[in-house]
């Protein structure tokens, strides 16, 4: 079984959203689908114009006009291609904004329980001073 692959980069659109009557501000991210090469100059100067920007559009299909009639095998195939982009373009966006926080960090946090914060105690322990009157 052999599958055509299509390799498409993904630029977010990040647009403001205010809330209502609260101050706060949301963003949506919204995905375009671009291409790896917009235009192939070697169809271009063998006058085949159309192919030289093929590539191009194909990619641009997915993100162009969301949820395509799917009664027909390419409404569906669109659909199937406008899914998967949307979900792995978001998902490798949490990933890459995880790894990019305190959290995601492979550095030691905390490498030994010496310096514990004096807030911190021990079970059963009482500390002397206010909220502790029996």
């Amino acid at each position: 079984m052999c599958c055509s692959l299509q390799i498409v980069f993904a630029m977010p659109y990040d647009n403001p959203i205010p809330g209502y009557k609260n101050n706060v501000v949301n963003t949506m991210r919204l995905w375009s689908a671009k291409s790896t090469n917009n235009f192939d100059l070697k169809f271009f100067n063998d006058g085949d114009y159309i192919q030289a920007v093929l590539d191009r559009n194909f990619a641009e299909n997915i993100s162009r006009v969301l949820y395509p009639n799917d009664n027909f095998f390419e409404g569906k195939e669109l659909r199937l291609k406008q899914e998967y982009f949307m979900v792995a373009a978001t998902l490798q966006d949490i990933i890459r904004r995880f790894k990019a926080s305190k959290f995601g960090s492979k550095d030691a946090i905390r490498t030994s329980f010496d310096t514990f914060p004096d807030k911190v105690r021990k079970k059963g322990e009482v500390r002397e001073g206010r909220g502790n009157k029996r």
